[in-house]
């Protein structure tokens, strides 16, 4: 267990180093004082807007006013791009295929809740409004408290449909990955395996 939590730990901290430049930019924030203010915000939020793969803040404000750039109202429990790297982590290292179970208890309930105290834990460590690394492991010791939280809220809130969107979001985040890593290898993109169904042929003139 602990060789699956320290590399859903890694996986969610590098999702979020990755992540956390794109959302910076979207709200001009280019000091430091201001990334920690919004680290710090979202992370003192109730609804845990780094969980969700849309999320509306209401009366939430970072330092440039409220944060208006979510078109969308919450939405996606834990599809967002980083949960989801994490989350993907438990499959990679068990070997176990992307497919949901039809009964409740053998959902990776687990796991997902590692992957998203994961990624809490990447962005505690930017709240200085830049990557601190620390003694601050993703450990039990560090991390129980935080995992069992989202336990509960996975138990209680998290339905059926919930569950399918979460696979069908891990699956098209692997053919993402897959055709990226096409990309990175020098393929030509002709020959790498389509996102996205081709546009059909153009007929013949008549």
């Amino acid at each position: 267990m602990s060789v699956l939590r320290n590399q859903i730990g890694a996986e969610g901290l590098t999702a979020v180093i990755k992540h956390l430049p794109g959302q910076y930019n979207k709200h001009e924030l280019g000091s430091k004082t201001e990334r920690a203010a919004y680290v710090t915000t979202i992370l003192e939020s109730k609804q845990r807007p780094f969980i969700w793969e849309y999320f509306h803040p209401g009366t939430i404000e970072i330092p440039r006013g409220e944060a208006t750039y979510y078109d969308k109202k919450r939405r996606g429990p834990f599809q967002s791009i980083p949960v989801l790297c994490a989350f993907s982590m438990y499959f990679t290292s068990y070997g176990i295929q992307m497919r949901i179970p039809s009964e409740d208890p053998g959902r990776p309930i687990g796991a997902l809740a590692l992957a998203a105290a994961a990624v809490e834990r990447g962005y505690f460590l930017h709240r200085s409004g830049d990557y601190v690394s620390s003694a601050n492991e993703f450990s039990a010791t560090n991390w129980l408290q935080a995992t069992n939280v989202y336990i509960d809220k996975i138990k209680n809130n998290l339905t059926d449909d919930n569950w399918r969107a979460i696979f069908d979001a891990l699956h098209r985040l692997q053919e993402t990955r897959a055709y990226e890593a096409q990309v990175e290898a020098g393929m030509a993109l002709e020959e790498c395996e389509p996102l996205l169904p081709a546009d059909p042929p153009t007929p013949p003139p008549a």
